[in-house]
C-alpha cells in the first residue's frame, strides 16, 4: 500500500522532529533538516501542481519558481520566520 502525499509529508516531518530532538542545534548542518526539506518541497509542489490542474492562468510562473532554487530559499525563509523555528546555519 502506498501512503497518501499528506502521510508521507507527516512521516517526513516526525523523522525530522525526532532527529532535531537529538541533536545540538549548534552543531546541525543542512543534511540534518533533509527530511524538513524534503516535506517542504512536497508541500510547494502539490500545491503548484493542484494550481495547475484548476488552470491557474499563472500556472507556468508557478512552476517556474518552484523549480528554481532561488526563489525556494526565499521562500523557505519566509516560512522558517514565520514558524518562530530556529534556524539551521551552515
Amino acid at each position: 500500500m502506498k501512503l497518501s502525499i499528506s502521510a508521507i509529508i507527516e512521516e517526513l516531518r516526525e523523522a525530522a522532529q525526532e532527529d532535531a530532538d537529538l541533536i545540538d542545534p549548534a552543531v546541525m548542518s543542512m543534511t540534518d533538516s533533509l527530511e524538513w526539506e524534503a516535506a517542504d518541497l512536497i508541500e510547494e509542489l502539490v500545491a503548484v501542481l493542484e494550481k495547475v490542474a484548476a488552470g491557474d492562468p499563472a500556472s507556468a510562473q508557478l512552476v517556474r519558481d518552484a523549480l528554481d532554487p532561488k526563489k525556494r530559499v526565499m521562500s523557505g525563509l519566509v516560512r522558517l520566520a514565520k514558524s518562530g523555528q530556529p534556524s539551521i546555519d551552515n
